[in-house]
């Protein structure tokens, strides 16, 4: 047996059998190794929350960032140039940016206070049994030295030396009792807490992280609506009635925004100063009047895909 636990077979075998005694000793030294193990896994795990919260407090700065520079940039209703270009509903878009990047940082807030701010009470924890076992050994040493005075008076001592001796010898047998029972109550405590304070912290915390993107998608869900109205408002100024088809739409769009910076790279390569082509020309290119009639309606049997495919 490890000598740091030689003391305890010798005090705990005062009132109880070997084998007991050998039992509650091995306990304790497996109790204090698995409070030193949970402490280092603690910390290794504080370290990596903090780094998630700090990425969270950045990234709601860059998302308020963001939805400030787009409210500069959509002006308002005053300002004739930002109405030209659909200035006043960017700034509706950009109240939804900053909205959310409330919710992220009230996820930020929760995490830290849940998982953080426990797991670092957690890891003080091993310090507390720490100091409740330096309390103990030194109970222990000062318990011993007045058994060994007690056991070594002799027959003819005199009656106050032993009355003195014997009541040092209580005082010092209850403080030991007091800090062993602290030292096992530390260690109950490791073992008590971490059955279920764990996996409620990150229990928690992915409840949060639902609340958060439930949140998100509330509102931008609202906003559903208002979105697809810009986006066939912008499909009609190619004649397009996207009704329906949103994601073809969608797709379309990107493939025209692929081929004007393609355009773009080829004009720069030539050395040429002809500005971009426009969308609208680079929707005629597509020969899109084979499915989409005049009037803006899709043709039957034909698909946006194949606008696509054949390009």
């Amino acid at each position: 047996m490890a000598k740091k636990y030689a003391n305890l077979y010798l005090l705990f075998s005062d009132h109880k059998c070997g084998s007991l005694v050998l039992y509650l000793v091995e306990q304790i030294q497996a109790f204090e190794e698995d409070a030193e193990t949970l402490r280092d896994k603690c910390l290794k795990f504080y370290k990596g929350c903090r780094k998630y919260t700090e990425g969270l407090g950045e990234a709601y700065d860059k998302n308020i960032a963001f939805a400030s520079s787009l409210e500069t940039f959509g002006g308002g209703h005053n300002d004739p140039v930002a109405v030209s270009f659909g200035g006043p509903d960017m700034v509706q878009f950009a109240i939804a940016l900053r909205e959310i990047g409330t919710y992220k940082e009230v996820l930020r807030s929760q995490v830290e206070q849940i998982l953080n701010d426990r797991l670092l009470h957690m890891a003080s924890i091993d310090h507390q049994v720490k100091e409740a076992r330096k309390r103990f050994d030194k109970a222990d040493v000062a318990y011993d030295q007045v058994r060994e005075k007690f056991l070594s008076l002799k027959k003819n001592t005199k009656l106050d030396i032993v009355v003195a001796i014997e009541e040092e010898l209580h005082c010092a047998r209850s403080t030991f009792e007091h800090t062993r029972f602290n030292l096992v109550g530390a260690l109950s405590s490791v073992e008590a807490k971490k059955k279920y304070e764990f996996l409620e912290s990150v229990s928690l915390t992915m409840d949060a992280h639902l609340q958060y993107f439930k949140q998100g998608y509330e509102l931008l869900h609202q906003m559903e609506p208002y979105i697809n109205q810009n986006i066939i408002k912008f499909g009609k100024e190619f004649g397009l009635d996207i009704k329906g088809c949103k994601e073809e739409a969608m797709s379309l769009f990107m493939k025209i925004d692929c081929m004007r910076k393609t355009n773009l790279k080829k004009e720069e390569a030539k050395m040429k100063t002809t500005p971009p082509v426009k969308g609208s020309k680079e929707l005629k290119s597509l020969e899109c009047g084979r499915i989409f009639r005049s009037n803006g309606t899709r043709s039957k049997g034909d698909t946006l895909y194949q606008v696509i495919n054949d390009c």
